[in-house]
């Protein structure tokens, strides 16, 4: 995976939403890296980071949320 060793749990990274653009990101500290897991039936969906959002430069309301961030 491309950005698995990039960070590691209590680390703060910034995730941009698109591709193209530095407008729309989160920012926030790892609190877990593995396997997302579906909240309903447990099945692993991507591996990832797990993102407790301190800053949103989106502007759509996340701060305090839990965000997923794939590793590619």
């Amino acid at each position: 995976m491309k950005y698995e060793n990039f960070a590691n749990k209590l680390d703060v990274i910034r995730a941009y939403d698109f591709e193209f653009s530095k407008d729309a990101y989160l920012e926030g500290m790892i609190v877990d890296k593995g396997w997302i897991k579906d909240p309903e039936t447990g099945m692993n969906l991507f591996v990832g980071y797990t993102v407790h959002v301190m800053e949103d430069g989106g502007g759509m309301g996340r701060v305090g949320d839990t965000a997923y961030v794939a590793f590619e």
